[in-house]
């Protein structure tokens, strides 16, 4: 089902690097191929710095069916689901909101086998820190300094989906936290809007 959305979603994909990755998730794509979900991600964050919303939340929706936490970070697209709640708080969209929540708790109800090791440990209460937001912007701060474009637009596009992710967490339970992502969120995508770093979406 995936890979018919892909192909129908092609014709918006007009960039180089669009269509780059659309050619390759068309061939393939599978939820057990951690390079598979990087280019899916990859994909998701340019189409929706590009515009195009409905067709990021054709493609999470049926991750969101298909894509279950079995103690693997690597094959757990967070930043996808992160993608789909700022998405659908911008639309209010409540019931898309609430299947993302959803989701992301399997983190949290999740019980390693007997004898395995999972480093789900306070899921909720690590984003909620702030860490990987705050830790974005530092990233963001050396690359300016670097003056490497390419670098400081991969930044401020992970600030928009930490914060994106920090809010999905927070499901609205406190105003003041939603408040502070949202304008961390809306100030980078105005920054993003620049000219210079067209050419990286």
């Amino acid at each position: 089902m995936i890979k018919d959305t892909f192909e129908s979603i092609s014709s918006i994909c007009t960039t180089k690097i669009q269509q780059r990755l659309i050619t390759k998730l068309i061939k393939k794509f599978s939820c057990k191929s951690t390079n598979d979900l990087a280019n899916c991600s990859d994909l998701l964050s340019s189409l929706y710095l590009a515009g195009h919303s409905h067709e990021v939340l054709q493609i999470v929706s049926i991750m969101l069916k298909d894509i279950h936490f079995e103690g693997n970070f690597d094959l757990w697209p967070d930043y996808d689901f992160a993608i789909g709640y700022q998405i659908a708080d911008e639309t209010n969209d409540n019931d898309m909101k609430q299947r993302v929540y959803n989701k992301l708790c399997e983190v949290e109800a999740f019980t390693p086998a007997p004898g395995k090791i999972c480093s789900n440990q306070n899921y909720f209460a690590r984003i909620l820190y702030k860490k990987r937001v705050i830790d974005s912007y530092q990233n963001i701060e050396r690359e300016i300094n670097e003056k490497d474009t390419e670098m400081e637009q991969s930044g401020r596009v992970s600030v928009v989906f930490e914060a994106s992710l920090v809010k999905a967490v927070n499901f609205d339970k406190n105003p003041a936290l939603t408040e502070e992502m949202n304008a961390a969120i809306a100030e980078q995508l105005e920054i993003l809007k620049d000219e210079k770093f067209k050419k990286y979406i």
